[in-house]
């Protein structure tokens, strides 16, 4: 099922975000201070202190069915929400892999609190090496739903040959 975020942007939905709107979907239809009016009608019934109304009863039964709407729908956005940071990782990951890897130099110079000075590998050396590693667990790991996202997020576009362009042959 989809739901109300959308997977081809890069908007993060917070869990408090997503219980906004679903709760502006229900306040949309029936709103807060009705509602609060039908859950004292309600105990009201309950305890026998008063008979609701058959259109008090079924708005009761409204904001029921429309808050039980209301968890399917965060529920569905919140498997989205999970979908969509799985393909932002990827994304990142991808990004990180076309970046050159850091080589050179093999040593810097350090400074320690003393003020002596000496020669210690790059520590930008190791630091590349665990980001990289990082970036293919993160590829390795991906599932299919995650790369089916991307792949949707990121269409391959053919280019198509220029009209009297001449044909090559390998």
């Amino acid at each position: 099922m989809a739901s109300f975020i959308n997977l081809l942007a890069s908007d993060l939905w917070s869990e408090a975000d997503i219980l906004a709107r679903v709760r502006a979907q229900v306040e949309g239809i029936v709103p807060t201070a009705r509602q609060d009016e039908l859950r004292t009608i309600m105990l009201g019934h309950i305890a026998q202190m008063r008979v609701a109304t058959p259109t008090e009863l079924g708005e009761i039964m409204q904001v029921g069915e429309l808050t039980e709407q209301a968890a399917v729908d965060a529920a569905a956005a919140r498997a989205d929400m999970a979908l969509l940071h799985g393909a932002l990782a990827y994304e990142a990951a991808l990004a990180r892999l076309n970046q050159p890897e850091i080589t050179q130099p093999l040593t810097v110079m350090h400074t320690n609190a003393q003020g002596v000075t000496t020669k210690v590998p790059n520590p930008a050396l190791e630091q590349d090496a665990l980001a990289r590693a990082t970036a293919h667990t993160v590829i390795d790991t991906a599932s299919p739903e995650v790369l089916a996202l991307h792949a949707l997020r990121h269409p391959v576009v053919a280019i198509e040959p220029e009209e009297n362009a001449p044909e090559v042959v390998l």
